[in-house]
């Protein structure tokens, strides 16, 4: 068998002729790189930790959001439903006079949430004076909540270079979050005020009838509904006298009159309720004008705070606790009092 039989011809000599093509390899065993599954396993882990601490860290300030706006419903609930007790309650425990002229206001927060004060919580408080000449009293302290549980309470005192009543105290809850991107952003609840009048510090004193009544040269009387001394203490439809002097004086008294002293001047005022369809008429005998004057603001000063935790307040008539001492007192103590 020949090439032709092939159908083609085979010529070695052309071939000769022909340039030997080169064939270059670039890559070396020496650059081999061979694949590390331990190293990409251990970046899939470096990334899944990331991760794990990012979602956490969302899910704190998740929390930490979902509870500040749990707490701003709670009161704003009260509001609402007419109630004077908020998520914390503050109130004064005794006042002591100190030998250099100042004075110590004992003072307790007690925790009526579920939620634990945790983690940064303060509180801020502010004592206003309610009458121009007397801002020179006026504090302002932060502190700190130290971890309040729902159900406790703490014990705090503010120091006052001398005390003049009446006293306003208005309290913000706060708080600072850190968000995942490191931006700190603060958050403040106003939480209910108190008032610290003379009315909080008179004590009951016994006096005969006869000395009493030669000692009262003067009086005067307020009507007090029915419903608002329901509300400032709690009760539904409890018409009876005695509740009068709890919510307005913090006393217990059996019977329709008792005679109270203040400490501070050993002067004496007496008082008297009776109870009428739809009030209360509450009668106060002082010794002279002035007293008699101190009271009756005080009384108005007080049942304004009180009526103010009662009373769904708009934006726009939020400072009015904090400038009673630039508005008509009784016009406003006769506009809130309406509303009952």
């Amino acid at each position: 068998m020949s090439d032709d039989d092939f159908g083609f011809e085979f010529d070695v000599d052309s071939q000769k002729d022909q340039e030997e093509e080169i064939i270059e390899l670039n890559d070396s065993f020496d650059d081999f790189q061979p694949e590390n599954p331990a190293a990409d396993q251990n970046s899939l882990i470096e990334k899944y930790e990331k991760l794990q601490i990012e979602s956490r860290e969302i899910d704190d300030v998740a929390r930490e959001l979902r509870q500040i706006i749990q707490i701003c419903r709670q009161m704003e609930k009260c509001l609402s439903d007419r109630r004077n007790q908020g998520i914390l309650e503050n109130f004064v425990v005794k006042i002591e006079y100190l030998s250099n002229g100042a004075v110590l206001i004992w003072m307790k927060i007690e925790n009526l949430s579920d939620f634990e004060m945790k983690n940064g919580w303060k509180i801020g408080v502010k004592t206003s004076t309610v009458y121009r000449a007397k801002m020179k009293a006026q504090i302002s302290e932060t502190l700190d909540l130290d971890n309040l549980q729902p159900g406790t309470s703490k014990s705090y005192s503010l120091k006052l270079a001398e005390i003049e009543l009446p006293l306003i105290f208005t309290f913000i809850l706060s708080k600072k979050i850190r968000d995942f991107e490191g931006e700190i952003h603060e958050f403040h609840i106003n939480l209910d005020p108190i008032s610290l009048t003379n009315l909080d510090i008179l004590q009951q004193q016994k006096l005969s009838e006869n000395i009493g009544g030669k000692m009262m040269a003067f009086e005067f009387s307020h009507r007090i509904p029915h419903c608002l001394v329901d509300l400032l203490n709690g009760k539904v439809n409890s018409i009876s006298v005695k509740y009068v002097f709890l919510a307005i004086f913090g006393l217990e008294v059996e019977g329709d009159e008792t005679h109270l002293i203040l400490p501070t001047t050993g002067e004496i005022i007496k008082i008297h309720v009776t109870r009428e369809s739809s009030y209360y008429n509450l009668k106060i005998f002082a010794q002279n004008s002035k007293l008699l004057q101190n009271i009756q603001n005080d009384m108005k000063i007080k049942l304004i705070v009180e009526m103010s935790k009662l009373k769904t307040r708009k934006k726009e008539n939020s400072d009015v606790l904090t400038e009673i001492e630039f508005l008509d007192l009784d016009k406003l103590f006769e506009t809130m009092l309406a509303g009952f």
